[in-house]
């Protein structure tokens, strides 16, 4: 049963902690003996267990140090439970491989205890690419690069064929990505060098300490994409080009997630047979 704020507050008295030291319910913390028990899952560790106060050293610690070895028979779970169903669909089905180049981070500005947020799979804890996200990605680099506006690219049949309209649901699918591979997960930083001027407060001036933001990212990782249609992929072309042809080239060129301006997020394709 969970206890109400005064209890919370007068256990913590008690016990001569103060308050908003806690980063769970008092009876949620008996339960998982945080002290104790390790946690195997990062999804876990990093959406449930934030960083408040005196925990904070102790978290990034434990996030720091995170077995990703675990990560090892979840990819093996996917490999066939996943990927093995979605063969098993009575749809035309491409399936190819990319390597993130450097750095990768999807779902930075999500909601997130911490100043920044990392894309994990709500179940098995590993970073994965939504099918959404390459959809979004892939139709974004088709508008940039053959159309002037959204607009523009609404009016063109095979457009809203592929990624649909305010009307019509696209024929095509893009499923999840998931590592098939070892996992590199690895800190980064932001580092804000006037956060005082940034609020208002301040001139941006040298004498300003530095606000470092850090967050999480996947590195020198490979994926394994999956796109399905009910027509023959080759039915698909945008001023002549195939949509496998400008996938592999929205993910080498332009990048998926956060910060692809600054170089995060660029894969290098293999295995794509048109």
């Amino acid at each position: 049963m969970r206890k109400t704020k005064i209890e919370v507050m007068e256990i913590m008295k008690n016990n001569n902690k103060e308050e908003g030291e806690f980063v769970l319910p008092m009876d949620t913390l008996k339960i998982f003996k945080l002290n104790n028990e390790k946690i195997d899952n990062f999804n876990l560790l990093m959406n449930k267990f934030g960083k408040f106060k005196k925990f904070s050293k102790k978290f990034d610690k434990k996030i720091n140090n995170f077995n990703f070895s675990v990560f090892g028979k979840l990819i093996e779970k996917i490999k066939k439970d996943y990927y093995g169903k979605i063969e098993k669909i009575s749809l035309y089905l491409k399936f190819f491989e990319g390597e993130v180049q450097g750095r990768m981070v999807v779902g930075l500005g999500g909601p997130s205890v911490y100043e920044a947020s990392m894309t994990l799979h709500h179940i098995y804890g590993l970073p994965y690419i939504p099918g959404q996200a390459l959809k979004g990605m892939l139709r974004n680099y088709v508008i940039l690069n053959f159309f002037s506006s959204e607009d523009e690219a609404l009016k063109d049949k095979e457009f809203c064929k592929i990624f649909g309209d305010k009307e019509n649901k696209g024929e095509v699918l893009f499923f999840d990505a998931f590592p098939i591979d070892r996992i590199n997960i690895k800190r980064d930083v932001i580092n804000v060098h006037y956060k005082e001027y940034y609020e208002g407060k301040s001139a941006p001036c040298d004498n300003l300490n530095p606000k470092p933001i850090f967050f999480y990212t996947v590195e020198n990782t490979k994926f394994k994409f999956v796109i399905g249609s009910k027509k023959n992929m080759e039915n698909y072309k945008i001023m002549g080009n195939g949509l496998l042809k400008l996938f592999k080239e929205a993910l080498e060129n332009q990048g998926v997630g956060a910060k692809t301006s600054v170089g995060y997020g660029y894969f290098s394709v293999s295995n794509m047979k048109e």
